[in-house]
């Protein structure tokens, strides 16, 4: 398959009537965007709401998310000493998705963030990742989802019902 990196509305021009678009091919988590949303999307950012509207209602039956339990205390605690470090994580929630193959179930980390740059952003997903291969099999990937601070994301259907596992401690004035 071609793969191509472009400006996302630039791609939207290029393609024709006939063509689906594949985000992220090859990774655990991507979209494939069908004719019918490719048009939608050549309207404007409006459409977003509208496709991922669709998306909810038809739910993803390639995936089953489930209430990680006590499976990965110890990387909880690992990651509770990150994120302390870390004053953008406001929230952090901690699922297991299985996608049905042979392959273990994996991890995967929603995180709400306050306002945080790139480059921190990058720093903290490194030392999740650390954490991660040292409290779980080293090979062993965590998946990571950093857009829950958006309350439209897609990514809170599946987060429906869990509490987080840490919750950003805030001081009032008088450090209490």
């Amino acid at each position: 398959p071609l793969a191509l990196k472009k400006q996302f509305t630039t791609l939207l021009t290029l393609c024709s009537e006939e063509v689906w678009v594949h985000l992220n091919p090859g990774e655990d988590w991507g979209k494939e965007f069908s004719p019918w949303e490719i048009a939608l999307l050549r309207g404007g950012e409006d459409a977003i709401a509208d496709i991922v509207q669709d998306l909810k209602e038809e739910g993803n039956p390639e995936y089953e998310v489930r209430f990680a339990g006590e499976v990965y205390d110890d990387l909880r605690h690992c990651l509770r000493i990150v994120f302390e470090a870390y004053a953008e994580v406001e929230e952090a929630f901690l699922v297991e998705v299985d996608s049905g193959d042979d392959t273990n179930p994996k991890p995967l980390l929603g995180l709400v963030l306050s306002e945080v740059s790139e480059d921190r952003k990058q720093s903290l997903a490194q030392e999740i990742d650390m954490s991660a291969r040292n409290s779980l099999d080293p090979y062993r990937e965590v998946l990571l989802v950093f857009d829950l601070a958006d309350n439209q994301s897609p990514h809170w259907e599946m987060l429906e019902g869990i509490n987080p596992f840490y919750i950003k401690q805030v001081t009032g004035p008088d450090g209490k």
